[in-house]
């Protein structure tokens, strides 16, 4: 996710260097901020207590957004559909409770908003004590009202990647090393909560102890799935023996039967565990880039709604990978599909899921660009195309757009060398083209 090496820029094209310059923004919205940071918080901290607390958190976090952001409403359906997705496609992947849901949606609408909130609340006034001292507040009061001091550490998660964001922002960084600090900080409280929530569960934290975690987990979440699997054997054999039916309906549940009996076998289920858990890594640092991506996002809306849409530099709006990124993604796409199952091609998978969000977006707007004027892949008429498509299709269309954004990067990365070269030896590259 790193951006391609660049001249570097004078401070006064940063500016946040020109403090005299520098447009006041709406004091409600310096407000509005800081109340969206200490609810974001209060959602990490109380969503896993009780669902509805969840469901009022998700419900204040956007609307709070789409009235700070108001003229970019595309910033608020992304937050929203990252957060659904957050909260839908991990419950097709892992036995969960219905609990989970509206918890998983609260909290990714919180890391989105949060993050973004607490950066723009951070550079606007340059307090950098206020936030985190309001949240260790918010987080004691949690404490008391739970009894639980891992949610209590929960309430100031997003204050390092709301710091970083803004220390990244304020200093002029691009669009990518934005969200990259964002994702140092998300990471950092990530794994932090998991370590203190290992160490409540084994009482202590070792290479050893999380292996032996990690062990159980999987051994759970098979078993659920064995029972899963056993309830749907059963449904269909009570079916077979109501009398009643017609030999044509009762071969066709026999048949179902089979398969369900072939394609959900344990082997089956605890080999597609397995690969889950190769993934862990890629599947962490997806947790936390995707609502880091969407936190810069909101931040830069933020600042174009509220007077401050100068501080808004084109590095800090466009959105690119480098070329070794792109690279790295071709490699290990090759890799993972030939590899089989030994140990390179895990690294490899794991590579390739980390950089398929970037390469899917590049992929996007090169599509954009290529169907320009096409009123059918227009950005309204192309996001309503997709989306059925991302919904109802396998990963595998991900993985398809993901290599086409890549193979464009190098395109054009190799066609700005050869009109360089070209330009350098005096020939004109319109003339071959």
């Amino acid at each position: 996710m790193n951006q391609a090496s660049e001249p570097m820029r004078e401070e006064s094209a940063n500016p946040w260097r020109r403090q005299e310059e520098l447009p006041i923004p709406e004091r409600r919205s310096v407000i509005l901020s800081a109340a969206l940071f200490l609810v974001a918080s209060a959602a990490l901290a109380l969503s896993f207590w009780n669902e509805y607390v969840a469901i009022v958190a998700w419900g204040l976090l956007i609307a709070g957004g789409f009235f700070l952001t108001r003229r970019f409403r595309r910033i608020t359906l992304t937050v929203i559909l990252l957060s659904v997705l957050g909260a839908l496609l991990p419950g097709g992947l892992l036995p969960l409770e219905g609990l989970y849901y509206p918890t998983a949606g609260a909290v990714v609408a919180a890391a989105c908003v949060g993050c973004g909130a607490g950066a723009y609340f951070q550079t606007v006034t340059k307090n950098f004590w206020a936030l985190p001292l309001l949240a260790l507040a918010l987080s004691g009061g949690s404490y008391f009202l739970t009894g639980e001091w891992l949610y209590a550490v929960m309430g100031v998660a997003l204050i390092p990647a709301a710091l970083l964001i803004s220390l990244s922002t304020r200093r002029g960084d691009p669009c990518v090393t934005v969200i990259c600090c964002g994702v140092g900080g998300l990471l950092l409280s990530l794994l932090g909560i998991l370590a203190l929530w290992i160490w409540r569960e084994q009482g202590s934290v070792g290479p050893s102890v999380i292996r032996s975690f990690l062990e159980g987990w999987k051994e759970h979440f098979a078993q659920v799935q064995i029972a899963s699997r056993e309830e749907l054997l059963a449904t269909v054999d009570q079916s077979l023996a109501e009398s009643g039916i017609s030999e044509s309906t009762a071969a066709s549940l026999r048949s179902i039967r089979e398969t369900l009996a072939k394609s959900m076998s344990d082997g089956v289920i605890r080999e597609s565990i397995d690969t889950l858990f190769q993934m862990l890594p890629a599947l962490l640092f997806l947790c936390c880039a995707i609502p880091a991506y969407g936190a810069q996002r909101w931040l830069n809306a933020a600042y174009a709604t509220n007077g401050m849409g100068e501080v808004i530099t084109p590095e800090s709006e466009f959105f690119t990978v480098s070329l070794p990124s792109a690279a790295l993604f071709l490699l290990s796409f090759l890799i993972m599909s030939v590899g089989g199952a030994s140990f390179v091609a895990m690294v490899a998978g794991n590579l390739c899921l980390g950089l398929l969000p970037c390469m899917c977006l590049v992929g996007l707007r090169y599509l954009r660009f290529r169907f320009r004027g096409n009123r059918l892949l227009s950005r309204r008429g192309g996001f309503l195309l997709l989306l059925p498509l991302f919904c109802c299709a396998s990963s595998g269309i991900l993985y398809l757009l993901g290599f086409y954004g890549a193979c464009e990067r190098i395109a054009q990365a190799a066609q700005r060398q050869i009109k360089k070269k070209m330009r350098e030896n005096g020939n004109d590259p319109s003339d071959f083209m």
